[in-house]
């Protein structure tokens, strides 16, 4: 079977998810919600350099949507002491909702991905159960185990944990970049050209991990079928003094599984470094840009701070975005391999004219 693209074992294991729909937008919303008060509390350092520390004014530029207008003219109109102290609220109201939403989502998320490890789980062993003996004499018992106990939790932390993450940072990127819009569009369409280098590395080695992690879930339920084998048969592994062949075969696949998680851990640490090297060095450039900016009097001091905060929290998401990227690569695998047996079919069925036998008395 060729190799499944995320997408496809996204689309075709999403009837999983539908019957949690409801549990799941709720997740999401109060994703929304925690991102947005954080986007909130960000915002608060704009009046509090400007206006409380410096006693200046916060510049208004015409170029800026009406809502912010207003709130700059309202910062202007405060007493510093008094904005100090509205702040701190604020700042506490921000914090707080921020906690609760992401209480709610956490909850809700956590739910959902219980909800589908287990209807996963129990459609693949009803499936199961209805093959016909022929398909269990080809297949290894521990590959079985391994189906309905390993690959099914790298689905279900892909299918809902990544899919509620993804929603999660996306929510962060447009509204990071909302803020760098609003603040300078210039400084902003500068960071945007980021954008293609960031994405480079993250699908030239996303497709690498997709072959890695299929080769660890195989390794896995290599592991699985010997240890099954092994358990089922040590009385005659015991007569037959087999002990050390034992042995050195489960050596020789866990060594397999191990060099293949090795792979995978080297793979994910350098998308890591090399998205945030990328953006480390997009932030420095916008530091030399923006401060020029500052000791020329064209961009406030609160402005460049928000716009720095704003564009170092844009890094963060499109590094976990990279990891998310190579966890459903990952996920793929787990995937088709799942799916193959969904979609195997018994190969004795019974026929619609069959006849019903009596019961026995």
């Amino acid at each position: 079977m060729r190799a499944m693209k995320p997408s496809t074992a996204y689309r075709r294991l999403l009837p999983f998810l539908r019957p949690h729909g409801g549990r799941f937008a709720l997740g999401c919303l109060f994703m929304i919600l925690s991102e947005a008060f954080n986007g909130l509390s960000l915002g608060m350092v704009v009046p509090l350099v400007d206006r409380v520390f410096t006693r200046a004014t916060v510049p208004v530029r015409p170029e800026w949507p009406a809502a912010l207008q207003a709130a700059a003219a309202w910062f202007n109109q405060q007493d510093p002491e008094f904005l100090l102290q509205a702040i701190a609220i604020a700042a506490l109201l921000a914090l707080t909702g921020k906690a609760l939403s992401e209480f709610f989502q956490n909850w809700f998320m956590n739910g959902v991905a219980l909800g589908v490890l287990r209807d996963i789980r129990n459609a693949l062993y009803q499936h199961l159960m209805g093959l016909s003996l022929d398909y269990y004499t080809e297949a290894r018992t521990g590959t079985l185990v391994s189906r309905v106990t390993y690959d099914v939790s790298v689905i279900q932390n892909s299918l809902t944990g990544g899919l509620a993450d993804f929603v999660r940072q996306l929510t962060k990127v447009v509204i990071m970049t909302t803020v760098l819009f609003s603040l300078d569009a210039n400084l902003a369409l500068v960071t945007i050209l980021l954008f293609p280098a960031l994405a480079f590395p993250i699908v030239r080695l996303g497709r690498i991990l997709r072959k890695i992690g299929i080769t660890v879930q195989e390794r896995m339920a290599e592991i699985n079928a010997i240890l099954v084998e092994t358990f089922s048969g040590i009385g005659v592994i015991k007569a037959f003094l087999l002990e050390r062949q034992k042995l050195e075969t489960f050596r020789r696949h866990n060594l397999a599984y191990y060099k293949a998680n090795v792979r995978t851990v080297k793979r994910m640490a350098a998308l890591s470094g090399v998205t945030e090297v990328i953006g480390a060095a997009g932030g420095l450039g916008m530091l030399v840009v923006g401060g020029r900016q500052v000791l020329s009097g064209q961009l406030s001091a609160g402005l460049f701070t928000l716009f720095i905060a704003a564009l170092v929290s844009l890094v963060q998401p499109f590094k976990r975005l990279s990891q998310l990227h190579a966890v459903n690569q990952q996920a793929a695998g787990a995937a088709q391999r799942v799916l193959e047996i969904l979609e195997t079919q018994p190969t004795v069925r019974e026929t619609p004219a069959a006849a019903l036998l009596p019961r026995l008395s």
